[in-house]
């Protein structure tokens, strides 16, 4: 299990099972893309569809303040053990040598916050 879903599946309720199934017609039809629904509106998204293809998570919050959200991602990535150094730029928490690594993008709309989150080389 992925460290986000994990994060969520033990602070949130899940109110739907897996929804919009993705299965990869590269790899046996093989489970590489869902999205599940949490309490309080929030909504994660991942996907690893297609052979070499980058993992990308999106997670949906109730609006909140972008100090909170940058503080949210600098835990996450500190306790998924990566090291590959970060920083931020703008509203993006990026690889500091703009490589390989995890790319964090924080959206904000009128009602919700977004995550949008890309890992490759």
């Amino acid at each position: 299990m992925k460290l986000i879903e994990l994060y969520l599946n033990n602070n949130y309720k899940a109110t739907s099972d897996k929804l919009d199934i993705k299965l990869d017609p590269d790899f046996d039809n093989m489970e590489c893309g869902y999205t599940k629904k949490y309490q309080f509106g929030i909504v994660f998204t991942t996907n690893s569809c297609g052979e070499a293809s980058p993992l990308t998570e999106s997670i949906t919050f109730p609006k909140t303040s972008l100090e909170k959200l940058k503080k949210w991602i600098e835990n996450i990535y500190k306790a998924d053990l990566n090291d590959i150094p970060n920083t931020w730029k703008d509203n993006k928490y990026i690889p500091k040598d703009d490589g390989v690594g995890c790319y964090y993008t924080i959206k904000q709309q009128p009602n919700k916050s977004i995550i949008e989150i890309w890992c490759g080389c």
